[in-house]
């Protein structure tokens, strides 16, 4: 798979899993209002607003927040390119070094798909854990 292709499928499979978190945390939406909340030009279709909404609802911390921003501002790169660009371009590298976890040895691209790993573990088990308050939970009468 080539360098853009995978960025582009980290950053859209981050997507689906923070849409599915906050499908979970949200009422119950029938299919028609979830559409016109995560429809094609609707609130909710891009990765930023969602990153967003989950971080100014508590439903994501400060540091998985910050790890979706830069992910997301690497695809926007990686997707509106300006000329050849990998993870030793600059404006990607200035991204990279925003990461929490990064070092003077770190290598870019190693260091994108741990941060995208572990925010997909992160976001994963906020899910697994809403589904299973809410499975326990006392009916609403």
């Amino acid at each position: 798979m080539k360098l853009l292709d995978t960025v582009l499928v980290a950053a859209a499979a981050l997507d689906g899993v923070l849409r599915n978190l906050l499908l979970v945390v949200m009422r119950g939406l029938s299919n028609n209002k979830a559409e016109q909340i995560f429809g094609s030009h609707r609130p909710l279709y891009h990765l930023s607003p969602k990153i967003d909404i989950a971080y100014a609802f508590e439903v994501i911390d400060e540091d998985l927040y910050s790890d979706l921003r830069i992910i997301k501002d690497i695809r926007n790169k990686f997707a509106h390119r300006e000329g050849p660009t990998d993870f030793r371009t600059p404006k990607v590298m200035e991204l990279v070094r925003g990461f929490k976890s990064w070092t003077s040895g770190s290598d870019g691209y190693d260091l994108f798909v741990q941060r995208v790993k572990d925010c997909w573990s992160k976001l994963d088990a906020i899910t697994q854990r809403e589904l299973y308050a809410q499975a326990i939970a006392p009916e609403k009468k």
